[in-house]
């Protein structure tokens, strides 16, 4: 229990680690720096996976409950013809996280998101907590949403809020900048995220049975030096409450919370 503990601890000392040579400048970002090419750091790789150039899969940020409860009340508000377009160039059926009763716990799996985003870019990037959105898909409605880029200069995390049972279709092609190579579809599991750069063009996949919810961030990297500190330390401390190891338990075969659980499995 306790090499597992101190690994989870490691996985988020951004601050504390020194990179390995293959990514000495993941987190040279402080003025003047240069930085290296963008790669997971080798002790996070169970944690952010790089499935194609600037495109990261996380791990899950929300535990299965939360997710639930997004789910439910963003169905009601739709229902009830609380819905918004946004004015968006590209009109989707969306909620605003802002107004479920869920809201707290989904700004912090956002935060412990961008920590991650963080660790895979050496990037400190924030959003707005007011503007984030959940989109939803249906057979029935709004069914994909086309190809675009969300651009220059933002970084996208989307959360999935269902497991892959609950829709067929659906997901998220990306489309590589390197003119031959081929596109591909990546489909979180429940409560996990994708995280790409807003240069990279993208869709959303029909979804063609049942519906798909998506928390949607726009993130942007946050320059003012003052603002740094602050910023990373709260991203950190939500990364740490979202993957929290479980304290050791006197009773060897008691289970872990399932949030904890979660986390286990997506980390290791």
């Amino acid at each position: 229990m306790a090499a597992i503990q101190a690994a989870v601890q490691a996985l988020f000392d951004v601050e504390a680690q020194k990179p390995q040579a293959t990514t000495s400048a993941l987190h040279r970002d402080e003025p003047g720096s240069r930085r290296g090419k963008k790669r997971c750091h080798r002790r996070s790789a169970d944690a952010c996976v790089e499935v194609g150039e600037d495109v990261f899969r996380l791990p899950a940020v929300l535990d299965e409950q939360t997710c639930r409860a997004a789910v439910n009340e963003v169905d009601d508000r739709v229902a009830l013809g609380l819905s918004t377009t946004r004015g968006a160039q590209l009109p989707t059926t969306d909620v605003y996280v802002r107004d479920l009763r869920c809201a707290a716990a989904i700004h912090e799996a956002v935060d412990a998101g961008l920590h991650l985003m963080e660790r895979c870019t050496g990037r400190l990037v924030d959003c707005k907590k007011e503007e984030i959105f959940i989109i939803t898909y249906c057979a029935t409605g709004r069914r994909s949403l086309g190809r675009h880029t969300d651009g220059d200069g933002k970084r996208t995390l989307l959360i999935t809020l269902d497991a892959s049972r609950d829709y067929a279709g659906g997901g998220t092609r990306f489309y590589p900048k390197e003119a031959s190579a081929p596109s591909f579809v990546v489909r979180p599991a429940r409560g996990a995220a994708v995280a790409f750069d807003g240069s990279v063009e993208h869709e959303g996949e029909a979804v063609v049975g049942g519906r798909r919810h998506v928390v949607v961030v726009f993130a942007t990297e946050v320059d003012e030096d003052d603002r740094r500190p602050s910023i990373r330390a709260a991203q950190r401390r939500a990364a740490q409450s979202v993957f929290a190891a479980p304290p050791p338990s006197p009773r060897r075969h008691q289970r872990r919370a399932p949030r904890a659980a979660s986390a286990y499995r997506s980390l290791f």
